[in-house]
């Protein structure tokens, strides 16, 4: 493996685990019941879910747990950072379609010799 890639690896690990630690001690979720973070398919999940929602709203590390659940989803379950899986789906499509269009002007930046330019001298 190139050292860039061993190094970013490792970078995105050390991320990973330290947004674990912070949200797994200090969210307003710990050591609280699993249930309602994971709810059924049953009627009670969207009571279930809203009762998550409401208590995401006043996390204080809601944004990194938001963050490590958009690190490590797979399309996992349950509520995170107080998203839904299909929110969280939802946020990941939009950010890799902004991260595409970035992309794209930067190569069309490229061509044209440098940031933004458009026949004028930088």
């Amino acid at each position: 493996m190139p050292m860039v890639a061993a190094t970013a690896a490792s970078v995105q690990k050390q991320r990973r685990s330290a947004l674990a630690a912070l949200v797994y001690t200090h969210g307003e979720c710990a050591g609280e019941s699993t249930e309602i973070w994971y709810p059924t398919k049953d009627a009670s999940a969207s009571f279930e879910t809203a009762v998550a929602i409401a208590v995401c709203l006043t996390c204080p590390v809601r944004e990194a747990c938001l963050e490590l659940a958009l690190r490590i989803d797979a399309g996992q379950h349950g509520i995170w950072g107080g998203l839904d899986e299909r929110e969280r789906r939802t946020l990941r499509k939009a950010h890799k379609t902004r991260l595409a269009q970035a992309r794209r002007l930067d190569d069309a930046d490229a061509r044209r010799g440098g940031p933004h330019r458009q026949g004028r001298a930088a």
